[in-house]
């Protein structure tokens, strides 16, 4: 796998979590809430954190106040 395709995966991963999470927060899904906070605060994501700038706690923070998560995808097409 090259380096772009595993830069792709790692932003996917992040990106299933972000939707996990918010669909989480709106379903009130005690369990999936506790195992993406988790994640989010976890040394693996800030390995494959496609957006450095922000922290877990930063990214749960956007998801909570309807960050589009359209636009992590926008800056994974930005590199193809």
């Amino acid at each position: 796998m090259d380096a772009r395709a595993t830069r792709k995966l790692c932003a996917l991963i992040v990106l299933r979590a972000a939707m996990d999470y918010r669909q989480a927060r709106k379903k009130n899904d005690r369990y999936t809430l506790e195992e993406t906070e988790r994640f989010f605060r976890s040394e693996w994501f800030e390995t494959i954190n496609p957006i450095p700038e922000l922290s877990g706690e930063e990214m749960m923070k956007r998801i909570r106040e309807n960050f589009d998560l359209k636009n992590v995808w926008a800056e994974l097409e930005k590199e193809r």
